[in-house]
């Protein structure tokens, strides 16, 4: 789309911030989606592209669909397109490295012994620990630019609780539409698209498998008018406090985070709280409360359940193992025998495990705003419950 094209809010904001900035205006398309999301690529910021979801101009208020445009822009001016293009090169040509030698190891194995072999296997080895290792190193410098990009918004709108925000409405999942207005989730057109944005995570607003299971009530500094609305603005942020509670102090949190592009959204809210402190502002919300217990009982817990149907094919290769290192030969009458012990045991264990997941028939009826305030849920501990309303967007929302 054309830069007249968009809002005209919006189209002045970016302007704005381009010639400030002595940036090239970039180029700008919207996804016909109605899951709010937005990203940035291209190869330098003279020809970055910003794309945004229809659902960035549907359900977030002007100043923070400019907010979520600014962090994009943060994102062309800090050069992140290429540094992080080249950043994950590196894992790349390791893995690379790692996958040569071992075919030209297993080539030679075939033939002839060859006095170099060891060296090479060694070397994979190593080429493939380091893959892994700066893996979690990209990972880790993607999550730094995210909050670089967050604190370039919040300079250029002055206001860094406007994008915390928005962050409230797209990374927690769930939001309301403006009043008289409808949602477009319906639209056959849609179908594929958010399934499509799994495709470049790393350069969205947020990670959207990072908070898949999380969803909020919109908020909005424009519903406050009053002082009976002040209390309601003051009910909407102890549920914003509630839902960061699970990013916060549950360890599984901690475990998606280094798996994810993204920082966890309570920690970017919490980040530009600190910044709007800084410009002496009113911060968007303190999250001050004392964390009241450990969490990691339970987590050791679910790590153990979804472990749980491993046991059996571990029982089974620690048996061959210490067959084979004993000199001990195995009938096909003890095989078939000790095949049917691993089946018959996972089917145990996998019961086991889909019972400790999925509890109990009743299924209350319970708002999200409650659910969000449960820190003890993972993938594997979930709540029982009936929810009602309309689900925007495809996939994830």
């Amino acid at each position: 789309v054309e830069l007249k094209d968009l809002p005209d809010h919006l189209s002045a904001f970016i302007r704005r911030v381009c010639k400030e900035k002595g940036m090239k205006i970039p180029s700008f398309a919207i996804i016909e989606d109605s899951a709010p999301n937005a990203f940035t690529y291209g190869h330098t910021p003279k020809n970055a592209r910003v794309v945004i979801t229809r659902g960035i101009l549907e359900y977030l208020e002007p100043a923070e669909a400019e907010a979520v445009v600014a962090h994009e822009l943060g994102h062309a001016y800090h050069w992140d397109i290429l540094v992080m293009t080249l950043a994950s090169l590196v894992p790349v040509l390791l893995y690379y490295v790692y996958r040569t030698l071992i075919r030209q190891t297993q080539r030679r194995s075939r033939g002839s012994k060859d006095k170099g072999e060891g060296y090479a296997i060694i070397i994979a080895v190593t080429a493939y620990i380091l893959y892994i290792i700066s893996e979690y190193i990209v990972l880790w410098l993607s999550r730094v630019r995210e909050y670089w990009a967050d604190r370039f918004s919040g300079e250029v709108t002055g206001k860094p609780n406007v994008l915390a925000s928005a962050l409230v409405k797209i990374a927690y999942g769930l939001v309301a539409p403006k009043k008289g207005q409808t949602t477009t989730s319906e639209n056959s057109e849609t179908d594929d698209t958010s399934r499509n944005l799994d495709a470049i995570k790393a350069l969205g607003i947020f990670d959207r498998k990072a908070a898949q299971s999380l969803a909020l009530q919109a908020y909005s500094h424009h519903q406050a008018h009053g002082s009976e609305a002040k209390v309601e603005t003051a009910e909407q942020k102890e549920r914003i406090a509630g839902a960061m509670q699970w990013d916060l102090w549950n360890p599984w949190a901690t475990y998606y985070e280094l798996h994810s592009t993204h920082p966890l959204p309570a920690k970017r809210i919490n980040s530009l709280t600190d910044q709007a402190a800084s410009m002496n502002q009113e911060p968007f919300i303190l999250f001050n409360r004392r964390k009241p217990e450990s969490y990691w009982d339970e987590f050791l817990v679910d790590v153990f359940v979804y472990w749980l149907t491993a046991l059996p094919l571990i029982g089974v290769l620690a048996y061959l193992g210490l067959a084979s290192y004993y000199g001990y030969s195995i009938t096909e009458k003890q095989g078939w025998c000790i095949g049917g012990i691993f089946l018959i045991s996972w089917g145990i264990l996998y019961l086991l495990q889909t019972f400790f997941s999925y509890r109990g028939p009743v299924f209350p009826k319970m708002q999200i705003s409650s659910l969000l305030s449960k820190v003890k849920v993972s993938a594997i501990r979930s709540v029982p419950v009936t929810l009602t309303g309309t689900i925007i967007g495809k996939g994830v929302p």
